[in-house]
């Protein structure tokens, strides 16, 4: 490990949040003062204020699962039963629903398009959907694993690089951990080991090279580093007890945020 790890360790602050989130994500506005929760057992989307924690809006959203901003923050996607939700970023308005017409668990968002991940492993094809962002359109699919297996994962999360010619992909199986595509779905590389068991994987891009991956079901976050043959490393974690294992995680205004369990709070390093 390096001397120089960056390690998030002292939150700045905490953000109360209305309930447990066992199944839930966050994602938060430029500003950083807006942190939006999805949540699959309460079926809803909430904005809260930051740091205040004061719910701002709340709105159905069936099965509700991971979310993305859209471009210029005026947007929530978040995906949900068989569809993706846009939801107005300030008023909680569903804007336009996209059908999926497939089992869905994650969603990531980059320059008009909507990338779909599925969640169902009954169903004998796994894929990532690609749609058009205004009409839900298709415009291409592809397999989310790059081992020529073909043996069937669950998505658990994705996240569009910042040139936006790659996407990443979390995967729930066992030793899988995450893996690098084209946005056209052409496979790249492994972004890090796999973990020595399957879960709920969360992850999110930092400034400098950093990955920072929530694993709840290890209950830690762990901060990765790029080496010089542009592989990962881990360099440092932030240890959490089970009560408060972290279930989502998002780099946002200069911060880490991370989604707590069971603990009903988001803390901010």
């Amino acid at each position: 490990m390096g001397t120089t790890a960056t390690k998030y360790t002292v939150p700045k602050y905490e953000i109360p949040i209305q309930t447990s989130a066992f199944n839930a994500d966050i994602v938060v506005n430029t500003a950083g003062s807006i942190v939006y929760v999805s949540n699959t057992s309460k079926e809803s989307a909430t904005a809260y204020a930051a740091p205040s924690g004061d719910v701002l809006w709340t709105q159905s959203v069936p099965e509700a699962r991971r979310m993305a901003m859209g471009e210029g923050g005026a947007l929530v996607y978040v995906a949900g039963h068989m569809a993706v939700y846009a939801l107005d970023a300030s008023t909680g308005e569903t804007v336009r629903t996209l059908p999926v017409h497939m089992p869905i668990s994650c969603v990531a968002y980059h320059s008009g398009s909507v990338f779909v991940g599925r969640s169902d492993l009954e169903i004998d094809t796994d894929r990532v959907v690609v749609l058009h962002a205004d009409t839900g359109d298709a415009k291409t699919s592809f397999a989310p694993y790059g081992d020529g297996s073909g043996q069937l994962r669950s998505c658990t999360a994705m996240n569009i690089t910042s040139d936006g010619k790659h996407i990443v992909v979390a995967m729930s199986s066992i030793g899988q951990a995450l893996s690098v595509f084209t946005t056209e779905g052409a496979f790249v590389k492994r972004l890090a080991p796999g973990f020595s068991r399957g879960g709920q994987l969360d992850f999110c891009f930092a400034p400098n090279g950093i990955l920072v991956i929530a694993d709840a079901d290890a209950g830690r976050v762990m901060i990765l580093h790029k080496d010089g043959s542009g592989l990962y490393n881990t360099c440092g974690d932030l240890l959490q007890d089970e009560e408060s294992a972290p279930i989502a995680v998002c780099h946002a205004a200069e911060g880490l945020w991370v989604l707590q369990r069971h603990a009903c709070k988001i803390n901010v390093f």
